[in-house]
């Protein structure tokens, strides 16, 4: 940042000057480059209707300094993951429609509307296991009861 102190006075046009008034100005530096951007994907296992919300798929380096303050935003799609503190995590437990894989893309934007190169990375979502149903369980249950039946017989 650049500040100065002006002095400013205004004429009319009979040539009359006004008194002079001070006024601060100051100039912000303002980047010409976009941000950097790097994203991977980590080896996190996703399961389609069992993999929990906030689980990290992913992690974006993101670089949008100015005089040591971060600025700007980190956007990530599709909005089945967050970003947050450089780690890219899924935002909700996946469908069972969404199982397959997944291009993720990664932008950070600057406060003067730079925006950074893409960044993009895959996420496979299994298919969740085929359950053996309730009656599967069932007659495990009920197993022991016929094997006590068939020994009073």
């Amino acid at each position: 940042f650049t500040s100065a102190q002006l002095s400013v006075v205004a004429v009319n046009q009979a040539g009359n000057i006004s008194a002079p008034a001070t006024v601060n100005v100051t100039v912000k530096n303002v980047p010409d480059e976009a941000p950097v951007l790097t994203a991977s994907s980590s080896s996190a296992k996703v399961v389609a209707t069992e993999t929990a919300a906030g689980t990290q798929v992913g992690t974006a380096s993101v670089t949008i300094k100015e005089a040591g303050a971060t600025l700007g935003q980190v956007t990530v799609t599709p909005s089945l993951f967050t970003y947050s503190g450089g780690k890219i995590n899924l935002a909700r437990v996946p469908t069972a429609e969404e199982a397959g894989s997944v291009t993720v893309t990664v932008v950070a934007k600057d406060s003067a509307g730079l925006s950074s190169n893409t960044a993009t990375f895959n996420v496979t979502i299994a298919e969740a296991p085929k359950s053996s149903g309730s009656f599967g369980w069932l007659s495990l249950m009920l197993l022991p009861l016929a094997l006590l039946r068939r020994r009073r017989n």
